[in-house]
């Protein structure tokens, strides 16, 4: 239904929704191999990725509504919902029984879940962590939906339904990125440090286990099907050289050149990754408030790039509306933009109510779609059409 960014569960980046499908390098977890950052293997993979149709990753595809229009974009629906100074910490958006939810996480270690038309609570907490919860994501497993939620080192498997704890998946001490996506048909969970592994959300056992070294830093990244091949697209720090890269997970090869792109100011702050049917594009923002569109496989600009303000760019994502792609983000100075992807027009730039968000995601409310965003205690809905 949504986009979903890549983000860092120990600095409590954004939370969007994701999009897409997952291959990695073989079917024993002990397989594995070492990517050097120029693109060198030194280990060696003994399993073959698995190729995926774009068009049918509907779990990782941007969302789209083709009957909304663009006349209400950006309207606030309601008031601000207040959760205390403890509450949106993580964010997704999910539905329970039929209905739209918002899951909100905690700095005291739950998951709160609230009807989003009306705001109040629709199930009772999820609450058996011991840290906070700095990440969660949502999946259809087996036409279940299980949630994801991540504190520091573990991350959680609910069923959203009943409320129940399926387990629990080690992240090890060293992990930048957690994201859930699609495996050769299946659900998985994926969390990515100097390691990536891939866990089977149905039964919450490895299936992959791949190790690689990109740089001085990863901060955003997601794994992607292009045609046959798995790759991984991530923002990063090569040999003191900024850029956002993409590798070949199967060979341990650069997919194209580094960078593939570069930013303005440099540093990324905020990544997502989808399909748009079958082009895989990347949308990244930066310090200095600049967002580039990138098409992955055809490694070219997707649309010109756009400045919000020149602040940090904290959260965003990508909706298809009435046929406009339109990119939707809020800035460190609490502004939320939204311009159009293919053309970089500046659509609708207002400053946010309350002390802005750092975490978005896109859902919808009797067919219409909304932006859900949350951030220091509070969240706010607005119509995308």
């Amino acid at each position: 239904m949504a986009l979903n960014s890549l983000r860092r569960p120990v600095a409590a980046a954004t939370g969007v929704v994701l999009a897409g499908a997952l291959a990695a390098c073989g079917d024993d977890p002990a397989d594995e191999a070492t990517i050097d950052p120029t693109g060198e293997t030194t280990g060696e993979s003994t399993g073959s990725g698995s190729g995926a149709d774009p068009a049918a990753a509907s779990m990782r595809a941007i969302p789209s509504f083709e009957d909304a229009d663009l006349d209400s974009l950006g309207e606030q629906i309601g008031e601000t919902w207040s959760l205390g100074m403890a509450g949106a910490s993580a964010m997704t958006v999910a539905e329970l029984d039929g209905t739209p939810v918002v899951l909100s996480g905690t700095r005291d270690g739950d998951v709160e879940i609230y009807d989003l038309d009306t705001g109040e609570e629709a199930a009772p907490p999820l609450s058996e962590h011991e840290n906070a919860v700095t990440e969660l994501h949502a999946a259809e497993v087996d036409g279940e939906v299980v949630v994801i939620s991540v504190e520091v080192g573990l991350a959680h498997a609910w069923d959203l339904a009943s409320g129940e704890n399926l387990g629990e998946i080690d992240l090890g001490g060293d992990y930048d990125i957690t994201t859930v996506t699609e495996y050769r048909g299946q659900p998985v969970f994926v969390n990515a440090g100097k390691e990536i592994t891939v866990t089977d959300l149905a039964t919450l056992d490895p299936i992959e286990h791949y190790t690689y070294d990109l740089g001085l830093s990863v901060g955003y990244g997601d794994v992607i099907d292009i045609g046959e091949q798995s790759v991984l697209v991530a923002a990063n720090v090569v040999g003191g050289e900024y850029g956002v890269g993409a590798w070949d997970l199967g060979t341990g090869s650069l997919f194209h050149d580094y960078p593939m792109y570069e930013h303005e100011d440099r540093s990324v702050s905020e990544f997502a990754v989808g399909y748009l049917g079958e082009t895989v594009l990347v949308v990244s923002g930066d310090f200095g408030g600049n967002a580039v569109a990138w098409d992955v496989a055809a490694n070219r600009e997707y649309g010109p790039e756009v400045n919000i303000d020149g602040s940090t760019v904290k959260a965003m994502t990508v909706v298809e509306i009435g046929g406009t792609l339109v990119g939707a983000a809020g800035t460190l100075d609490r502004t939320m933009a939204f311009w159009d992807v293919a053309s970089g027009e500046i659509l609708l730039e207002t400053d946010m109510p309350g002390l802005g968000f750092e975490h978005i995601a896109v859902s919808e409310l009797d067919g219409r779609p909304v932006l859900v965003t949350a951030g220091s205690g509070e969240v706010n809905r607005f119509w995308l059409g």
